[in-house]
């Protein structure tokens, strides 16, 4: 009985999170379709199994459930309860060994000492891009050091504080989080944006609006990156979809 309990509960809280436009704070909008097919299912397939017990009179037998089972349960009462919350500056601290800032990522390096930009029809690129994740593939395509430099963008983010990245005080990483399938494999993403006394009017996990122009710097001895400088941020609501996903 407790682990039917538990499936019927999971199932509910499913369907509670996509009647609410919410499922996709745990998973890429191109399952919804199929998760919300899996939850009627079990919980079609549970509620069977009550009615067949009931109409042959079985007993159902109220045992004390495992901790593993209770513990379950408990974890979906609070997931009914507390409102869902997409993942922001703690878990970028997190999962930042998977992060992708400024165009580098494992080390990678922009190195080419060739003068001037980079083309769209050299580098498959086509602009404007409005994601942070398709301005970071952009520069990976860009064999040219600093070939976006003077680029004006506009991105939207929250504020994450760089603090031990070897970063000035006057710098922070609008970030958002790549997500391929669920919230589980997403990946920390951003751009260092340069804005002196930035910490009094933008608090870490706000969310922001960022107008500004590329400019390739260097950070230590070994590691170039861009970052928006001149920048004009903006205070903005959550969007409704917090994440950039996988196409």
């Amino acid at each position: 009985m407790g682990k039917l309990a538990v499936i019927i509960a999971f199932s509910l809280y499913i369907l509670k999170l996509a009647a609410e436009g919410d499922l996709t704070v745990y998973i890429h909008p191109r399952y919804v379709a199929f998760t919300v097919t899996m939850a009627l299912v079990s919980l079609a397939i549970s509620l069977s199994i009550l009615i067949m017990n009931r109409r042959k009179h079985f007993a159902l037998r109220l045992t004390r459930p495992s901790i593993l089972t209770a513990l379950c349960l408990v974890v979906l009462v609070l997931a009914f309860v507390l409102p869902p919350r997409p993942l922001m500056s703690s878990a970028v601290e997190q999962k930042s060994n998977n992060a992708r800032v400024g165009g580098l990522s494992s080390g990678k390096l922009v190195t080419s000492s060739s003068a001037g930009t980079c083309r769209e029809e050299a580098a498959g690129i086509e602009l404007p891009l409005t994601t942070i994740d398709g301005w970071l593939t952009a520069f990976y395509a860009c064999d040219v050091d600093g070939g976006f430099n003077g680029h004006r963008i506009t991105l939207e983010g929250f504020v994450y504080d760089p603090r031990g990245q070897l970063v000035s005080d006057n710098i922070f990483q609008l970030s958002r989080f790549f997500v391929s399938c669920c919230a589980v494999d997403a990946s920390p993403i951003g751009l260092y944006v340069d804005e002196p006394n930035w910490r009094d009017e933008h608090p870490a996990d706000s969310w922001v609006r960022v107008e500004g122009a590329l400019e390739m710097r260097q950070f230590g001895a070994d590691k170039k990156m861009y970052v928006i400088k001149d920048a004009h941020i903006t205070p903005i609501p959550e969007p409704d979809d917090p994440y950039e996903y996988m196409r």
